[in-house]
């Protein structure tokens, strides 16, 4: 099966070899609304086309603009009002909020929500053709990321906003954060609530774009605060929860509303220094570092074939588990050679590939072919280290 082949991972399990000898993959949330009309059709539909794949987990995001949707509530819910309006049709056409004055904020205000489907979602799993099943995976957007996104730092950092509004806004998203931190942590709370009611395992993916942007909007000599500032608060959600919580961090990811990226950054220290002071804070605090997703390209760019900008890499601490996104359906060679260079500068083979988001805006046919290369770089050589 060559790289160019789109055959599904299931039509080409006969001559797959080992699965146990394969990289795990890993399916980052949404699927294309055309075959996800249902929660059973959507995951059904992963699971078919998985074949014989070592799945991580299995997700049931239907809807790939449900983050955008929550966003979009705000004009209806709690004590917002707008700012600048937008369809959010884009990164520079989102509606940005601020508080009504004399008004407060409270959790309640701005929960995503997300606990409401976990129910008819595990309800649908059981109705599913496979016999063992992954983990049910529940996407859940980090605080800091809600909190940025209601009051509009984004556009701020676009410079949609006036000066003085901008300021305004980072100053509100800082200040409110801890309300977001409690909504969060009550949602996930509910959420594995569910899981003890219906004995499964659910996996709560912990997602922060906002990760990469501060990192790329920061100048180089303000990294070192950034990750001090970053590292602490994300390590402050996550010991907020029970340490049997399951996680994984979306944490490095361009962005893909529309399918194209809010950030084209490329260097990989940053994100070196933050997992690293990350799993130690989780260390001292008795937590485990969680499984780590990475983007490596977006919905315009290819992964990198240049060796230079995977050498970072070998300063990764051993023991993170490194979900590699670099699955490109249009971009398969680079895809490959991408895989061949990330392991060779950690030493080992990453724990899974992945792309660089969600399924969610590719058609059918792309995400099928995206699936169909996943199964091959999943079975890639390991290479030895130069």
């Amino acid at each position: 099966m060559s790289l160019l082949d789109h055959r599904s991972s299931a039509e080409a399990s006969a001559d797959s070899g080992d699965p146990e000898a394969r990289r795990q993959v890993h399916f980052v949330g949404s699927l294309p609304p055309a075959v996800a009309p249902t929660d059973r059709a959507g995951m059904q539909w992963l699971l078919d086309h998985a074949g014989a794949m070592r799945l991580t987990t299995l997700p049931c995001d239907r809807d790939p603009r449900w983050i955008i949707d929550w966003l979009e509530s705000l004009r209806d819910r709690g004590p917002f009002e707008l700012v600048l309006d937008g369809d959010s049709s884009g990164y520079t056409r989102m509606p940005a909020y601020r508080l009504r004055p004399g008004d407060t904020l409270a959790p309640g205000d701005v929960g995503p929500r997300r606990a409401q489907e976990v129910s008819a979602a595990i309800a649908a799993r059981r109705q599913l053709s496979a016999a063992d099943l992954p983990p049910y995976q529940v996407s859940m957007p980090a605080p800091l990321d809600l909190s940025l996104f209601a009051f509009g730092v984004p556009a701020a950092t676009m410079r949609l906003l006036p000066a003085a509004a901008a300021l305004r806004a980072i100053r509100s998203a800082l200040a409110h954060l801890p309300t977001f931190t409690a909504a969060i942590v009550a949602e996930v709370d509910q959420i594995r609530q569910l899981a003890d009611r219906w004995s499964e395992d659910i996996v709560i993916q912990l997602e922060s774009p906002a990760v990469m942007v501060a990192y790329d909007r920061a100048p180089r000599a303000a990294w070192p605060l950034v990750t001090r500032m970053l590292t602490r608060q994300l390590a402050g959600v996550i010991t907020a929860l029970p340490p049997q919580t399951l996680l994984v961090l979306h944490g490095w990811c361009r962005g893909d509303l529309e399918h194209k990226p809010i950030s084209g950054m490329r260097d990989l220290a940053p994100l070196v220094a933050f997992t690293n002071a990350l799993a130690a804070r989780l260390d001292r605090a008795g937590y485990p570092m969680p499984p780590l997703h990475i983007a490596l390209c977006d919905g315009e760019t290819a992964p990198s074939t240049r060796p230079s900008d995977y050498e970072v890499l070998r300063r990764l601490r051993a023991d993170v588990q490194l979900y590699a996104g670099l699955v490109d359906e249009h971009h398969p060679h680079a895809s490959a050679r991408a895989l061949e260079l990330v392991e060779q500068a950690l030493g080992r083979p990453v724990d899974a590939v992945a792309a660089a988001c969600g399924l969610g805006r590719r058609t059918p046919e792309e995400a099928e072919a995206n699936i169909a290369l996943a199964w091959q770089l999943s079975a890639a050589p390991v290479p030895t280290t130069p």
